[in-house]
């Protein structure tokens, strides 16, 4: 299995820490793993407690991994939260910010290792239980929250103004539909 990894970009003009933020893609028929990186110092990151599984509203206002899945050629897309804590939930958006609902199926599978100067959250997506048709654009990113509330926005391409993970220049990598074997 070939593995790439992207670095993910910190929104431009905003405190952040020194940290090194990226995301290792693997890709298998049907299935897209994605583990998120942080490396650094850790110790002034507000980093959720690991609990149990569980589908929770709100995760992007702490530090949470997105990934955002639209077929090239429409407008609905889908939007994945999930964080350190094995919280999660996924959203269906019928075009930019609007006809929101919650997905029901795919729900991603998480995997976490934690150690100093290191997190990493694994997520498989079953990409075959995906609501739009390949082949797919997809936009990957991180909010950080440090200790202190602030918050850092961190994507492979951030779109101009204010962060903003759902504009459409966000979903900056595409994935082709799946080659069985």
């Amino acid at each position: 299995m070939q593995v790439t990894t992207i670095s993910l970009l910190p929104f431009p003009g905003l405190p952040r820490p020194a940290l090194e933020v990226h995301v290792e893609i693997a890709r298998q028929p049907g299935v897209l793993l994605l583990w998120y990186v942080i490396k650094g110092d850790l110790t002034e990151l507000q980093i959720p407690p690991v609990g149990k599984p569980a589908r929770v509203n709100g995760l992007w206002e702490h530090t949470c991994f997105e990934a955002f899945f639209r077929s090239r050629d429409g407008e609905p897309y889908c939007e994945f939260n999930v964080a350190p804590s094995y919280q999660w939930n996924g959203y269906h958006f019928d075009s930019y910010r609007t006809g929101i609902a919650y997905l029901r199926k795919p729900e991603p599978v998480v995997a976490i290792t934690d150690k100093p100067g290191l997190l990493s959250v694994g997520v498989e997506f079953d990409l075959d239980a995906l609501p739009m048709p390949a082949p797919w654009k997809l936009g990957l990113s991180a909010v950080i929250e440090d200790k202190k509330g602030g918050k850092s926005y961190w994507a492979l391409r951030h779109a101009p103004g204010k962060p903003d993970f759902h504009h459409p220049d966000c979903f900056a990598l595409e994935l082709p539909a799946s080659k069985r074997a």
